[in-house]
């Protein structure tokens, strides 16, 4: 009779051993299921690389979020402010700029969905625009609903030269939203790479290697948990140690095999990287192998 000890993993990526009345291919599949809430797919399918916070989280579900959490929030604006938001809604940069100039609006409100003129000019990438509006006062690190900044909106989605405007105009590059997630992880979440070295300009690597976001994870942990194999790359050329602990003392190689991502399990294996924990072998050696289907199964 085979050990019925096995490992079940809990949310922000923590494995702890529990004896349980099933058998181990069972016990895997439920493991699937309760890492699936951490972006981990059941059925064997890696954790989504464009995902960067899970199925659990919205903080991202809605990324023309990130209206300040204290501006006015009504689903019925001013007429003026209703104008603006509208032409920005609409796509039309040029009308929203004519209309910010001539009308003067308020740039501290948030419509229903949290979205501020700043976040949906950023969206729209129009540079000359979110200038204006920031020389008019728009807040620069208001928080969205869930805390996210302007910049951290720019860098995730992956609008370079709104970043570099507002690294310019002084945006703090290393604040966080509520989920501790810097722009930096924002960045190589999305997989934007041109944001990514934008921020790394910004601030040396070491310095970023020491921020966690809410599962304890640093820039290359994230990378290598979401899949993005240019990012890692991009972090070691930067001087990055491949054995970089995070937050719970685990490495990128074990974030990358609680993420099911064998591309960048391999790529950190040749730079080195080695299991430091039997938790990290054990992920390794279920990454490669496909996960019962629950459906199937008798």
């Amino acid at each position: 009779m085979k050990d019925k000890l096995c490992f079940c993993a809990l949310a922000r990526g923590v494995l702890l051993p529990a004896v349980l009345g099933i058998s181990c291919a069972q016990a895997q599949a439920v493991d699937a299921l309760s890492d699936a809430s951490d972006g981990v797919a059941v059925r064997g399918r890696p954790a989504v690389a464009g995902a960067p916070l899970g199925a659990r989280d919205a903080s991202l579900g809605d990324v023309g979020r990130g209206g300040p959490l204290t501006a006015p929030r009504s689903a019925r604006l001013p007429a003026n402010e209703q104008a603006l938001m509208a032409y920005l809604l609409r796509g039309e940069g040029a009308g929203a700029l004519k209309h910010l100039r001539s009308a003067n609006p308020r740039l501290d409100v948030t419509d229903e969905a949290w979205r501020t003129p700043l976040t949906l000019a950023i969206r729209l990438g129009d540079v000359p625009l979110v200038r204006e509006m920031l020389r008019r006062g728009a807040p620069m690190e208001a928080r969205g609903q869930e805390g996210m900044t302007p910049l951290g909106l720019a860098a995730y989605i992956g609008q370079d030269t709104v970043v570099r405007e507002l690294l310019r105009q002084g945006a703090e590059p290393m604040a966080v939203s509520q989920r501790g997630q810097t722009p930096l992880h924002l960045a190589l979440a999305g997989g934007q790479l041109g944001a990514a070295q934008l921020l790394l300009a910004a601030r040396p690597a070491a310095q970023w290697q020491r921020l966690y976001n809410a599962e304890g994870r640093h820039p290359l942990a994230e990378a290598a948990y979401r899949g993005r194999l240019d990012g890692v790359r991009l972090l070691l050329q930067h001087g990055v140690a491949v054995t970089e602990r995070d937050k719970h003392g685990l490495d990128a190689l074990h974030a990358a095999a609680l993420g099911r991502q064998a591309h960048v399990a391999d790529a950190l294996i040749a730079q080195g990287a080695r299991p430091t924990t039997p938790l990290t072998a054990l992920l390794l050696a279920q990454m490669r192998e496909p996960l019962p289907d629950l459906a199937t199964a008798p």
